[in-house]
């Protein structure tokens, strides 16, 4: 849900740093009692394999409605044919091409739900291996980003393993929590 004043947000943000390519605000998360938590002004560091990394291990958190990003990214920019989780390579790979900037207000509320598709295990399961061959598509990023593409699998399989146990599927969990080990046992 985009807030009343986001768009004035954005063009403030836009005005006072026009070199900026990607304008990140907060969010406001809507929960199904109806509480609201605000989450924090984005940190957005000046360099792009620290935004690249922060963004990928989730310090820093961009949504959709909650980022205003410069045409200019589009040009080389594509959304894949993902069924959920489509915006993550997007992001991870403008992240590495332009100037992004925090700003402290946030633009949009984010109405969690357990029906939620991120929390759909058979999705989830179908987006697979297909997301982390997205995010490093070399078409999307050049070849100095592929050093983090090893964490990056072993973090994903532990995505996999936390959506797997909470949908009691314990044999796939312990599957993806032994490949998170087994691929990154420091992660």
């Amino acid at each position: 849900e985009l807030l009343p004043d986001a768009l004035e947000i954005f063009r403030q943000s836009i005005t006072s740093a026009p070199n900026a390519g990607m304008h990140i605000a907060p969010t406001i998360a809507v929960f199904p009692d109806g509480k609201e938590k605000i989450s924090r002004s984005p940190h957005v560091s000046s360099n792009p394999h620290q935004r690249f990394q922060d963004y990928l291990h989730k310090r820093l958190n961009i949504s959709n409605g909650a980022v205003a990003m410069h045409r200019k990214l589009f040009k080389s920019l594509r959304f894949p044919d993902l069924k959920q989780t489509e915006d993550i390579p997007v992001f991870a790979a403008a992240l590495t091409l332009a100037d992004a900037i925090g700003l402290p207000q946030a633009t949009t509320k984010i109405h969690k739900h357990s029906d939620s598709r991120r929390h759909n295990i058979d999705q989830a399961l179908a987006t697979g291996q297909s997301l982390i061959n997205e995010i490093f598509d070399t078409g999307r990023l050049t070849e100095e980003y592929q050093k983090y593409r090893k964490p990056y699998i072993a973090r994903r399989a532990m995505s996999m393993f936390r959506i797997c146990y909470k949908n009691n599927n314990f044999s796939l969990a312990r599957k993806y929590f032994h490949q998170a080990i087994k691929t990154n046992p420091l992660e």
